[in-house]
C-alpha cells in the first residue's frame, strides 16, 4: 500500500509529520510519499533510512487562515492540492493530512470526488468510552442533512467500526433528545425509519435513539448525527471534560488531606486526562502578540491617552512560544520589534489582499494589517504569516494580549513575585520599586514590564523585552 502524506499540514509540520511517517513505515510496512517543501522535508530526514519514503516537491502551504472553500483552487501547488491530485491520478492508495479540515474536505470533494453513491463526506472522530470507543459521525462537515445522508453515515460508520475498530457487529445509534422512537424532529423521525429498515434487512445493527448524556457509557459503537448536532455534542463533551479537571484541581489543592489523596491517585487521573487531551504527546507552538493599544480600558495602564493614540493598535511584543511535548519546559524567542524585514502578502478577514512589504519594521506588520482589515484577527494572522516567513516555521495558532488583559490575568493568579535588580522609578506609570524581591499585582507588574525610560532602566528594548518575557 502506498500512502500520500501532506508533510506541511499541522501545527508542527513538517518535523512532527515526517517523524510520524517514519514510524508508520517502520510499524506498518507501508510505502509513503511525503508531499511538501522538498528542502524542509530533506532536513527532517537527515540520518534517516530513506527506504520506502519518497518526496514530491510542493512549494505552497495551505494554512489555517486560508479560506477553506477556495484554498485548494487558489494554491494549486500546495502540499494538500498536489497530494489530492496524486490520489486522483492513482499515484497512491490513500492520503493523510493534519492540515485545515475544511480545505481537505473541500479539496477531496472537488479533486478526488466521493465514492460512487456517497452523497456527502463526513467527519467522524472516535471518542474514549466505557467500552471499545465510540465513533460520532458527522460532527461538523454537514450542518444541514437529509435522512438519506444520515443513513449513509450509518453505513460508513458501521463499516469503519468493523474493519478498523475490530467490532464484529457494530451497534449503531441515532443522536436524539430522548430514546423514545417519537422523540426529535422530522429529520430524526424519517432517519429512524430508514435505519430501522436497514436493520431489518440485515445491513446494520441499529439499536435506536441515544442521548448525548449516555452515549459514552456503552451500549453503542457508532452514533449518527447531522453535523450541527454532532459538533455541539463534541464541543460540549470537550468543555465538560476541561471543566471537570479544573474543578478536580481545586479540590485536590484545598487542604493537606486532599493533597495526600491527590498524590495517591495522581497517576490514574493523569491517565484519564491523557485520553481526553487532543494535544497529548505533542509540542504546542504559538505566536504570542502583545498588543499596544489605548482602547478598551488600556489607557490608564499606559500612562493615559496622548494625541494621535486613539484607535492605536501596534504589536509591542511578538514572541514564538514552544511548549515541549512532555510539558517539562517552554522555549520563548522574542522577535525584536525594530527588526527590518520583508513581509509576504496576506489577506484580511473579509478576503481583501494586503500586498507584500519590503524593508519595513517588524512591529508595523500588525498595525498595517489592523488598519487594512479593521479587526484583530487580520492583524494577528498577518503577523503570524510574517513570523513564519521570517523563521521558516509553520505556526498556525496565536494569542493576543493587551495591557489590561495581562493585568487581569496576573490579578487572577494572585499577583507575581519579581526580583527587582535596581531601585526603579518611572514618572510615566507612577512606578516606585525598591531593589529586591517584590510581590506585584496586575497593574504594577504590567507597568514594570512595559516601562523603558525610567530611573533604573537602560532605555533599551532588550531590557524591556526580558521583563515582558518574564
Amino acid at each position: 500500500m502506498k500512502i500520500i502524506v501532506d508533510a506541511m499540514g499541522g501545527d508542527n509540520a513538517p518535523e512532527a509529520i515526517v517523524k510520524g511517517a517514519v514510524l508508520a513505515r517502520d510499524r506498518l510496512g507501508v510505502e509513503l510519499c511525503l508531499v511538501g517543501r522538498k528542502d524542509d522535508i530533506e532536513r527532517c530526514l537527515e540520518g534517516v533510512d530513506r527506504k520506502g519514503l519518497n518526496i514530491v516537491d510542493a512549494p505552497e502551504v495551505i494554512t489555517m487562515h486560508d479560506d477553506p472553500s477556495t484554498a485548494v483552487r487558489r494554491k494549486k501547488n500546495s502540499s494538500m492540492a498536489v497530494g489530492l491530485t496524486m490520489l486522483k491520478n492513482g499515484e497512491g492508495d490513500a492520503m493523510v493530512s493534519a492540515g485545515s479540515t475544511g480545505a481537505l474536505l473541500t479539496g477531496a470533494t472537488l479533486l478526488v470526488k466521493r465514492v460512487h453513491g456517497v452523497r456527502r463526506a463526513a467527519m467522524a472522530p472516535v471518542f474514549p468510552s466505557c467500552e471499545n470507543g465510540l465513533m460520532l459521525i458527522d460532527c461538523g462537515a454537514n450542518a444541514e442533512c437529509t435522512p438519506e445522508y444520515l443513513l449513509q453515515f450509518a453505513y460508513m460508520g458501521s463499516f469503519y467500526a468493523k474493519r478498523i475498530m475490530n467490532i464484529d457487529t457494530p451497534r449503531v445509534g441515532l443522536l436524539n433528545i430522548g430514546v423514545e422512537e417519537t422523540k426529535g424532529g422530522e429529520l430524526q423521525h424519517e432517519t429512524y425509519k430508514l435505519l430501522t429498515a436497514a436493520n431489518d434487512a440485515g445491513r446494520i445493527n441499529f439499536v435506536g435513539n441515544v442521548e448525548a448524556s449516555t452515549m459514552l457509557f456503552g451500549g453503542v459503537d457508532v452514533v449518527v448525527a447531522d453535523g450541527f448536532s454532532g459538533n455541539i455534542a463534541l464541543k460540549t463533551a470537550e468543555g465538560v471534560a476541561k471543566w471537570l479537571f479544573t474543578e478536580l484541581k481545586g479540590v485536590f489543592k484545598k487542604n493537606a488531606k486532599n493533597m495526600l489523596a491527590a498524590a495517591i491517585v495522581k497517576k490514574d487521573v493523569k491517565g484519564i486526562a491523557k485520553k481526553l487531551d487532543p494535544n497529548e504527546g505533542r509540542p504546542i507552538k504559538f505566536v504570542l502578540i502583545g498588543q499596544d493599544t489605548r482602547d478598551d480600558g488600556n489607557a490608564e495602564l499606559s500612562g493615559g491617552m496622548h494625541d494621535g493614540e486613539d484607535g492605536l493598535h501596534n504589536a509591542d511584543t511578538t514572541m514564538v512560544v514552544d511548549i515541549s511535548a512532555k510539558r517539562d519546559f517552554i522555549n520563548i524567542v522574542s522577535i525584536p520589534r525594530d527588526s527590518i524585514v520583508d513581509v509576504p502578502d496576506c489577506r484580511t478577514s473579509d478576503g481583501k489582499d494586503i500586498p507584500a512589504q519590503y524593508g519595513v519594521m517588524f512591529n508595523s506588520v500588525f498595525s498595517t494589517a489592523y488598519r487594512e482589515g479593521g479587526d484583530l484577527s487580520t492583524a494577528a494572522s498577518c503577523t503570524v504569516t510574517a513570523v513564519n516567513a521570517l523563521t521558516g516555521m509553520h505556526i498556525t495558532n496565536f494569542v493576543v494580549v493587551d495591557f489590561k488583559g495581562l493585568s487581569d490575568m496576573i490579578d487572577a493568579i494572585g499577583g507575581v513575585d519579581v526580583c527587582i535588580p535596581v531601585d526603579t522609578v518611572d514618572a510615566n506609570t507612577d512606578m516606585d520599586l525598591r531593589k529586591g524581591m517584590r510581590h506585584l499585582d496586575g497593574r504594577q507588574a504590567t507597568n514594570y514590564a512595559r516601562m523603558r525610560h525610567g530611573t533604573g532602566t537602560d532605555g533599551s528594548d532588550i531590557m524591556r523585552t526580558t521583563r515582558q518575557q518574564y
